[in-house]
C-alpha cells in the first residue's frame, strides 16, 4: 500500500512579501507511476476567496520510483485593503484508477494556508494593540 500525504497541515504566509508558498507531499513507497490531484478550496464559511486572495490551483501530480516528493506553489494576490487574517485549503484527491493501484491518503491530506495581511493600517493596529498590553 502506498500512502500520500502533505508534510504539514498548516502554512502561514504574509500577503505581499511572499507571492507564493510551497508545500511537499511524499508517498511512502512506489512500484509503478501513479497520479493524484491537488486542488485548492474555499473554507466554509468563505474566508479567502479564489481569484481574489489567491490563485486557484488544480494540478495532476505524477509520482514514480524516482520522484517520490513533489513541490507545489500557488500565488497569493496582494491588495491594499486592511483585513483580518484569511485562510483557504489545499487537498489531495486520489482518483479511482489510482485507488485501484493501492494508493491511499494518510493524514494530513488537507493543508490550511493562512494569509496574514501586511498592509500598513493593519500593521499599525497590531503594534498599537501590543503596546497597550
Amino acid at each position: 500500500v502506498t500512502h500520500v500525504h502533505f508534510q504539514q497541515h498548516l502554512i502561514e504566509t504574509i500577503e505581499s512579501s511572499k507571492a507564493t508558498f510551497s508545500l511537499t507531499f511524499t508517498p511512502q513507497h512506489t512500484d509503478i507511476p501513479f497520479s493524484v490531484i491537488v486542488e485548492t478550496f474555499n473554507l466554509s464559511p468563505p474566508d479567502a476567496i479564489a481569484g481574489v486572495d489567491y490563485e486557484p490551483l488544480v494540478r495532476n501530480i505524477t509520482f514514480s520510483n524516482l520522484h517520490t516528493r513533489q513541490h507545489l506553489a500557488t500565488a497569493i494576490i496582494p491588495d491594499n485593503d486592511t483585513e483580518q487574517t484569511k485562510a483557504f485549503g489545499v487537498r489531495i484527491v486520489v482518483p479511482e484508477e489510482t485507488q485501484r493501484l493501492g494508493v491511499l491518503l494518510r493524514s494530513p491530506s488537507e493543508l490550511i494556508i493562512r494569509i496574514i495581511d501586511d498592509d500598513p493600517g493593519n500593521l499599525q493596529i497590531r503594534c498599537f494593540t501590543n503596546a497597550t498590553r
